[in-house]
């Protein structure tokens, strides 16, 4: 473990942690060689970024930073199936990296750090969607990002932190969560907050003034119309995809949810590693708000999961601190090689459709 005055990680954590990138993203470019993976909501993101209307979904139902990112890369001389599958290569790697920088940023151990990193890239319901056209890789992104500068003293890092926040709102609805935790985390420091909303209100404020928007999105009531409990009952069911790739029992989805919960928890109790806690936390009650309140056709599936999960991986290393420690850390490994065999046999090549319309 690195002493705790080290500042900054050492050039072997850095150059295995992007050795590890490279490695998750020419795996995902080998995944993805006969076209990235699509579902409804990726022909909507395509066809956003083309600057057409939605077809699966009414407009205003997406926010549009994912869209912005994909004609960025369609700039640049990509096809639109291309920039989606590229952007997705790429954060294939860059999220590896991040997670393990956000990992030794809190608790300060190498070992921790390529460890976080490999189960990020490893994960069973993470690495898949690398090789779609799908916008939580971005999410990922942003979220990192977040963890990293949160806790910063520098005037400018806290303005860049504020406007990574409102960039995962606008690429995922559900990132008001990153901006909720900040405003916890930043109250008693009204000097920092100040700071972090210079940097959040700006786009906040573009967007919500030029954003288009469709009569039935705008319309919709707030109702309460809580998930049926097998409904409920499915989504617990589904989390045991996070270590086996495969949908297991209600009870055992419950077991992985207790886990999840208790290293949040000792999270929780430590000032370096509070801020997985609190953002996890903030997500989890944007969760539940909007399927009980705004969109009650949400599926609770593992892709809406996903973030919960990223930061329950990143908290993880708080098992160093639980005695017997040979008991936890080697549940940990166990955990990260299920994780690398099941994902070998979850990523293969898959074809994406063209876009109707020629787009």
């Amino acid at each position: 473990m690195n002493a705790p005055s080290q500042s900054k990680p050492s050039a072997i954590l850095v150059g295995g942690l992007i050795a590890l990138g490279v490695i998750a993203s020419l795996v995902t470019a080998l995944a993805t060689s006969d076209g990235p993976s699509a579902n409804p909501d990726s022909v909507s993101y395509l066809r956003m970024a083309a600057g057409l209307d939605p077809i699966e979904h009414p407009l205003g139902h997406f926010p549009p930073g994912y869209p912005l990112a994909l004609r960025g890369l369609h700039g640049l001389g990509s096809g639109w199936i291309g920039a989606g599958r590229w952007l997705g290569i790429s954060l294939a790697g860059l999220n590896a990296v991040l997670a393990g920088l956000v990992s030794w940023r809190i608790f300060r151990s190498n070992g921790w750090a390529f460890a976080t990193a490999i189960a990020l890239a490893s994960a069973t319901t993470l690495a898949p969607l690398n090789v779609g056209l799908f916008s939580e890789p971005l999410f990922f992104t942003l979220i990192f990002a977040w963890l990293l500068l949160i806790d910063a003293t520098r005037s400018a890092l806290l303005v860049v932190c504020g406007i990574v926040a409102a960039a995962s709102f606008l690429v995922r609805f559900a990132g008001v969560s990153l901006l909720l935790a900040s405003v916890a985390l930043l109250w008693s420091t009204p000097r920092r907050l100040l700071l972090f909303a210079a940097g959040a209100a700006p786009p906040l404020l573009f967007w919500a003034l030029t954003r288009p928007i469709s009569a039935e999105v705008e319309s919709r009531p707030l109702v309460w119309h809580p998930p049926p409990p097998h409904a409920l009952a499915v989504g617990v069911a589904r989390t045991t995809e996070w270590i086996s790739g495969e949908t297991g029992t209600f009870w055992s989805g419950c077991l992985i949810l207790i886990v999840a919960v208790f290293l949040l928890w000792r999270a929780w109790q430590s000032a370096n590693s509070r801020r997985l806690a609190v953002v996890a936390g903030c997500y989890v009650i944007v969760l539940a708000l909007t399927m009980t309140l705004f969109y009650a056709q949400t599926p609770l599936d593992p892709r809406l999961l996903a973030p919960v999960q990223v930061l329950v991986l990143v908290s993880a290393p708080v098992v160093s601190h639980i005695r017997p420690r040979r008991f936890a850390i080697g549940g940990g490994c166990a955990v990260v090689a299920l994780n690398i065999f099941a994902t070998w046999g979850a990523l293969r090549p898959c074809s994406c459709h063209a876009m109707s319309g020629g787009h």
